[in-house]
């Protein structure tokens, strides 16, 4: 029984943790069709702006999530060098930041865990509200 809990709890964590990274305002939602065309076009180099552009950073500062969560409050980090260990995303996220900025790529980062559950509420009721008008292609 003990283990069960364990489990849930575990599950309710990884949820709320993908919710943050990829259930929020700042991240953008493109079709798979899309998605593909241009990939193909631009090869690698559109799968990281997709990869960028798509997740969301939350809680950069904290040690204590980014040890407890295991880096996965860096996931514009974890997507694109998903090779680098967790423990230094803390000093590659500035880097990937200023490369986007260089390079016309939207860098999203939550600053707090309150601030990114806000992001993810906000989210949530605009997803429960009707389309304003056609849904797009």
């Amino acid at each position: 029984l003990a283990g069960l809990g364990a489990l849930w709890i575990l599950g309710i964590i990884l949820a709320v943790v993908f919710q943050l990274a990829h259930c929020v305002e700042e991240a953008d939602f493109t079709t798979e069709a899309r998605m593909m065309v241009e990939a193909e076009k631009d090869g690698p180099r559109e799968w990281a702006r997709h990869q960028v552009e798509h997740t969301v950073d939350f809680a950069r500062s904290s040690r204590l999530l980014n040890w407890y969560l295991g880096g996965l409050n860096f996931q514009v980090e974890h997507h694109l060098l998903p090779q680098v260990c967790h423990v230094h995303y803390r000093q590659i996220s500035p880097i990937v930041e200023d490369l986007c900025r260089e390079h016309g790529i939207r860098y999203s980062a939550n600053e707090t865990l309150w601030s990114a559950l806000q992001s993810h509420a906000r989210w949530l009721k605009r997803m429960g509200e009707a389309p304003m008008g056609p849904l797009p292609a």
